[in-house]
């Protein structure tokens, strides 16, 4: 797991009821002195926890499913992974339906 792969949270945990299948971008990896990888997770949706919305949360990677791996060539989702994330758009219009997608909820 890297930045920019893309992400389902799959834990059936304590945090399940809130994040359960929720998708979200790698923005941050980190390790633990333990060796035990933490990532920082941009969702592609807001996410309500407690009654608030989050857009990012921060999680060990064992709470996740790798979805897709990020292109290692330039750090974004191909069009075929954009394709299975929201129905074929570029990386610019992707980003234009995010931000309205999250202005609708917030």
């Amino acid at each position: 797991m890297k930045v920019g792969d893309l992400v389902m949270f799959v834990d059936d945990g304590t945090y399940a009821k809130w994040f359960w299948g929720q998708m979200g971008v790698v923005e941050r990896c980190n390790y633990s002195s333990d060796g035990k990888l933490y990532v920082r997770v941009s969702w592609l949706l807001p996410v309500s926890y407690h009654g608030k919305m989050t857009l990012v949360s921060d999680f060990s990677a064992d709470k996740f499913q790798l979805c897709h791996e990020v292109d290692t060539d330039n750090g974004e989702l191909t069009d075929g992974q954009l394709e299975q994330v929201a129905g074929g758009m570029s990386s610019e219009k992707f980003s234009e339906w995010r931000t309205k997608k999250i202005n609708e909820r917030g």
